[in-house]
């Protein structure tokens, strides 16, 4: 049987305490490890990185701490857009492969221009949380939330909305992005040129839901990621 090391990698304003509840049935299949970028969850008394390639640097020295061999890398959208540039840095610059990349609701980096935020207002955020996220005007008006989340959230806006194309190849690494069907974000035709970016296999799995729709079913992400890993 084979012991798959399983990598995830956060969404804008997420963290490690994001993915906590589905650990429990990935590790039926493989040890889990949980990336967390600086300022966020675990390390939320460091400054968090200015700029994407920031990101890119942080998230490579966590990388180069963990197993090489057997890696699956999970990203939801701005953390499918890291894994994947963390699965090209891993075979250029250190000669691993990644068995497996998993993107969640994320454009091609092409098409990122295009689709990402065109400013980061408040009134722009509050719209996001409220409406693809379901948070509560109240908890997003809180003293708490103001406090501790919204740096981070529009932290990590501001780096998308500054994102500049990188050159990508994602060299002998099978892709696997899933969509929704009702996502207003990640739409399927800006999601199809991943198969661009590979010379192995490229598989497109639409769900229901929206951007977030791991969030709308219990036990719905681990039990969908398993059955990908088993099938591998």
């Amino acid at each position: 049987m084979i012991l798959y090391n399983i990598v995830l990698f956060p969404y804008a304003g997420g963290s490690s305490y994001s993915y906590m509840e589905y650990i429990h049935g990935l590790e039926k299949i493989g040890r889990v490890y949980l990336i967390d970028y600086a300022g966020h969850g675990k390390r939320f008394k460091e400054k968090p990185a200015n700029t994407f390639i920031e990101v890119l640097d942080d998230v490579e020295r966590q990388m180069e701490k963990l197993p090489k061999e057997n890696l699956v890398l999970f990203g939801h959208s701005m953390g499918a857009l890291i894994a994947a540039y963390t699965a090209m840095r891993m075979y250029m610059r250190h000669n691993v492969s990644i068995l497996n990349l998993i993107l969640s609701c994320c454009v091609s980096p092409d098409k990122i221009k295009q689709n990402m935020v065109k400013n980061t207002s408040k009134d722009e955020l509050i719209h996001y949380l409220y409406n693809e996220r379901n948070i509560p005007i109240e908890t997003i008006m809180s003293k708490k939330f103001q406090k501790y989340f919204w740096p981070v959230i529009k932290n990590d806006f501001d780096i998308i909305r500054e994102f500049e194309y990188i050159e990508m190849h994602l060299h002998n690494c099978s892709l696997y992005c899933i969509y929704a069907d009702n996502d207003p974000i990640a739409k399927y035709e800006d999601v199809l040129n991943w198969k661009s970016y590979t010379n192995n296999s490229c598989s497109f799995i639409k769900v229901e839901g929206g951007h977030f729709f791991f969030e709308e079913k219990t036990n719905f992400l681990y039990n969908f990621l398993r059955d990908i890993i088993k099938e591998m």
